[in-house]
């Protein structure tokens, strides 16, 4: 109707009895309905979705190396930590498991465990206030014969994998 940014704000002030917005909001009005036919926002096209390519491309480094980090699987693919995260979980539906560390269990350990279990049950029985007075304490070891660190390692899948490392006590070690 009007070509001046100055008689349109005269005209919303006069209309709306509220402050005009600026003429730079008017032009970009304009703009977007000589563009649209329409002032209102249009929707953005969003995030370009992961392509199946890539989608395939991580399941087959899934099922070759299950126990693959994912910051080692994202730089063999080159793609983005995030996005495999995103499609690991999101997906395949694949879970990060730990590995469960259980002890290789000796015939002559059976009576260490029962006579040990026998005489701290003793000592409760005698002293009341013993499980107070016993302090357990954050260590570290570090093996010598590379033993699995079970934090830093999981397995990737479906289903809890049931895996366990067995693992021979009393190695060679630094306490810290």
């Amino acid at each position: 109707e009007t070509k001046s940014v100055v008689t349109v704000q005269r005209n919303f002030r006069r209309n709306y009895c509220v402050n005009p917005p600026s003429d730079k909001i008017i032009r970009q009005w304009f703009k977007a309905f000589k563009e649209t036919g329409s002032v209102l926002k249009q929707k953005s096209p969003g995030r370009q979705s992961v392509s199946q390519e890539k989608v395939d491309r991580i399941r087959a480094s899934c099922l070759r190396s299950p126990k693959k980090s994912l910051t080692r699987r994202s730089l063999e693919l080159g793609l983005p930590r995030s996005t495999v995260c995103k499609v690991l979980h999101r997906r395949l539906r694949l879970t990060a498991y730990k590995i469960q560390l259980v002890h290789h269990i000796k015939p002559a350990d059976m009576v260490k465990r029962y006579d040990f279990e026998v005489s701290m049950l003793d000592k409760i029985d005698d002293n009341n206030g013993f499980l107070k007075s016993v302090i357990f304490s954050d260590e570290a070891f570090f093996h010598v014969n590379g033993h699995v660190n079970r934090h830093n390692c999981r397995i990737w899948g479906s289903e809890l994998p049931h895996e366990f490392v067995e693992y021979e006590r009393d190695t060679p070690k630094v306490n810290v």
